[in-house]
């Protein structure tokens, strides 16, 4: 089980969006955005480091919000 928590690239700084959520026992996890106005936005994924993983982000993606 690892803590996970998004960010939102926002004027050329990551920003936390929401809450950190934990991953289940085969580590999927899900999460909600908050509702935004229409754009596209870039956001990536990070997992806390724990005993066994060090710290990871993943690569950077986009979502557009309609």
């Amino acid at each position: 089980i690892s803590f996970i928590q998004v960010e939102s690239l926002m004027g050329g700084a990551w920003k936390v969006i929401g809450q950190p959520v934990t991953t289940d026992t085969q580590g999927a996890f899900s999460f909600a955005i908050p509702g935004q106005s229409r754009e596209v936005l870039t956001l990536r994924v990070t997992a806390a480091a724990d005993a066994l993983w060090a710290a990871t982000t993943s690569p950077t993606f986009n979502i557009i919000i309609r």
